[in-house]
């Protein structure tokens, strides 16, 4: 790859020579002048044109313009060693100043000119030539890749517009120039230091022959991108007034680039340009941008164009380019879908700070924390209190709560936690019976349109959602049972039963026979039988939703994202085997008192494999084992499958439906719920 030096004075060859003989316009002295300090100013250079004395051929050199105040200019050449010797056979003919779809000429005579500058003197008028219908933007410093046919070749992106680029390449490997086929596609990767910023195919249409260095004009073969699958329920896009203002530093050029978005949803926006200074190629990546609204928030995000198209309005061609948000951090995640939601719906809160007295009063008066349920919690309702106020007051990257509300009173309310890697647990959800709308409907509204917003984004850690639900429960059996059934295809959805039962360390002290028996932290191995035994029992989603992996890795980082906001949650996992095979594996959550009113987040998930081979008394010493561990006198327990409870001679309390949804059927989930929302 050549020095850098040496791309920036090809620049001038992008020049098209017969652009001088269209219609002109004439400016004076001072404008000219000016034009050379603005260039000066902002460290841009000029071109110098010169002409073989004999035969039709022009070279062109990069000019580094000084401060011009009087009748003469001084110039630096730019990235050229001996000068002299190259224009031997050559006389000067012009200077071209580059400016957007404009070029200005002049014709000025040379006072000195020597291997280090030039000086001119100041010409009483210069020439400008509508030269482009499209603006040429200059790069910075961007490595190329041409792939043809398994063959790579390497150079640099010299300039592009909205529908071309001009890229400059060397023989600087080892496979000769002349294997590029004209009459073929390639593919383009431009790079900026180690990040790709544009990779897709282009037709060649336009080079020049050298064998040692050859320029190519490219045209990408589409103007837009699938960047992810198609959705038949897509984010809902909005016009917001007044419009939010998206502003980025061009990664091919350095320029800051301010534009008005036009609308945005969750998962991306548009925005306008003049066509013929169009920035934005389809497919480029912007790795840092901001989108500012008139409130001072300011949102940054990476984004990807995705389209472009070109319209008329009032005589002016205009190219209207669509973006993705490719990634955004939590917060900012919260910030613009709480603003979208509210502007769609001044009713509907996402993650709004809340009055707890309100919020309390809400769970008793619709009966979500009914008798039973305040017993259990009732001893411990100071550090409920505390849990809440961390968890609905702070904005943590770990939950999400769904309000909809007038006038101050709480009408509707659903939540979510973030309990598992790439997984998010659907709790809290009530409504008041005086509510005007339905809104137990509308919050679900809510968190399904949060849902269908963020999942594709890394940082929201979002591939599933899921619920516990017990299958009396007339609303949550109709829609999540539905869904279910809708779907009809495990991978996208599926419900598991699980026995719950309180487990009180009352047994440690009657030790069973353990002979053959082994207890310890459960191995990748154990991991993998479980999931051999789930995907053979039930087909379902649990091994993925819940992380039941071997290697994984995600617990660590989960578990400090609790830390941060002073709450708790740990994971760990032990299997019993016996003579090696493994009979039961048992899931520890440990976390703060309430973070799930049913206390699921902070409990024993049993999983039995081999019943036949597991006593009630094994199992009984086991978990009290793990109580004492724990310093535990009472755990909640799941347990599954549900029917083994009875062979294991266990009293059950209840059961619960847990209900995983994957986010890539989204489609058919809306689809389901609008056919459902039409029966109601």
């Amino acid at each position: 790859m050549e020095h850098p030096q040496a791309a920036d004075q090809r620049v001038a060859s992008t020049e098209d020579p017969t652009d001088r003989h269209r219609p002109a316009m004439v400016f004076d002295k001072k404008f000219f002048i000016n034009k050379i300090n603005y260039l000066n100013f902002q460290d841009r250079t000029a071109i110098a044109c010169f002409e073989h004395l004999r035969y039709p051929k022009e070279i062109f050199f990069s000019l580094r313009p000084q401060p011009c105040t009087d009748n003469s200019l001084t110039c630096h050449w730019q990235g050229i060693e001996n000068i002299l010797e190259k224009i031997r056979s050559y006389r000067f003919k012009e200077i071209i100043i580059p400016d957007g779809t404009n070029t200005y000429y002049a014709t000025p005579d040379i006072l000195d000119l020597n291997n280090e500058f030039v000086r001119f003197a100041v010409p009483a008028h210069c020439f400008q030539h509508s030269s482009r219908k499209f603006q040429r933007h200059k790069s910075n410093l961007i490595n190329v890749k041409l792939i043809q046919n398994g063959v790579i070749f390497h150079g640099d992106l010299m300039d592009f517009s909205s529908i071309a680029l001009h890229i400059m390449i060397d023989k600087s490997g080892n496979e000769p120039l002349h294997w590029i086929n004209a009459q073929c596609p390639v593919t383009i990767v431009l790079k900026k230091g180690c990040e790709i910023i544009f990779s897709g195919d282009c037709q060649i249409v336009k080079h020049s022959q050298d064998l040692n260095e050859r320029s190519f004009i490219l045209a990408p073969v589409r103007n837009n991108i699938q960047r992810y699958k198609p959705k038949t329920f897509r984010s809902k896009r909005q016009h917001l007034s007044p419009s939010p203002t998206f502003s980025f530093t061009h990664p091919l050029t350095n320029e800051a680039i301010f534009l008005q978005v036009q609308d945005i949803s969750g998962s991306g926006f548009s925005v306008h340009e003049e066509m013929a200074n169009a920035c934005l190629l389809p497919g480029m990546i912007i790795p840092l941008a901001e989108i500012s609204f008139v409130t001072n928030v300011v949102l940054k995000c990476k984004a990807q164009v995705i389209y472009l198209d070109s319209h008329t309005s009032n005589d002016h061609l205009l190219a209207r380019s669509g973006l993705a948000i490719l990634d955004m951090s939590m917060d900012d995640q919260i910030s613009l879908l709480s603003m979208l939601q509210q502007a769609n719906d001044n009713n509907s809160f996402v993650c709004n700070r809340v009055n707890l007295d309100k919020l309390w009063l809400f769970f008793f008066e619709t009966g979500f924390v009914y008798p039973q349920k305040y017993h259990f919690i009732q001893e411990n309702k100071d550090t409920l209190k505390e849990t809440y106020r961390k968890i609905y007051n702070s904005t943590p990257s770990i939950s999400r709560h769904f309000i909809y509300q007038k006038n101050g009173n709480i009408l509707a309310h659903m939540a979510m936690i973030r309990f598992y890697k790439n997984s998010w647990m659907i709790h809290h959800h009530a409504s008041q019976k005086r509510a005007a709308k339905k809104g137990g409907i509308i919050v679900l509204q809510q968190i399904s349109r949060y849902v269908n917003e963020v999942h594709h984004l890394f940082s929201a850690h979002l591939n599933f959602v899921f619920c516990y639900f017990r299958p009396e429960n007339r609303f949550p059996n109709k829609v999540f049972g539905g869904v279910c059934n809708f779907i009809n295809d495990n991978n996208g959805c599926s419900i598991d039963k699980f026995a719950y039962f309180h487990f009180k360390n009352d047994y440690i002290n009657q030790i069973p026979n353990t002979e053959n028996l082994e207890f310890s932290r459960a191995s990748n191995y154990d991991l993998e039988e479980l999931k051999l035994f789930i995907g053979h029992y039930s087909k379902g989603l649990i091994v993925h939703a819940l992380d039941l992996e071997i290697n994984n890795n995600g617990d660590i980082e989960l578990s400090e994202e609790y830390q941060k906001i002073g709450l708790k949650r740990e994971r760990h996992i032990f299997s019993l085997r016996k003579n090696g095979r493994v009979i039961c594996v048992i899931v520890v959550t440990v976390a703060d008192f309430g973070l799930n009113m049913s206390d699921l987040t902070n409990c024993f998930k049993v999983f039995v494999l081999e019943a036949d081979h597991l006593s009630p008394a094994i199992l009984k010493f086991t978990l009290s084992t793990l109580c004492i561990k724990y310093g535990r006198g009472e755990m909640p327990v799941l347990l599954y499958p549900s029917h083994i409870a009875q062979q294991l001679d266990i009293d059950i309390e209840k059961f619960y439906n847990l209900w995983i949804l994957n986010l890539q059927y989204l489609d058919k989930y809306f689809e389901f719920c609008n056919m459902l929302i039409g029966e109601m």
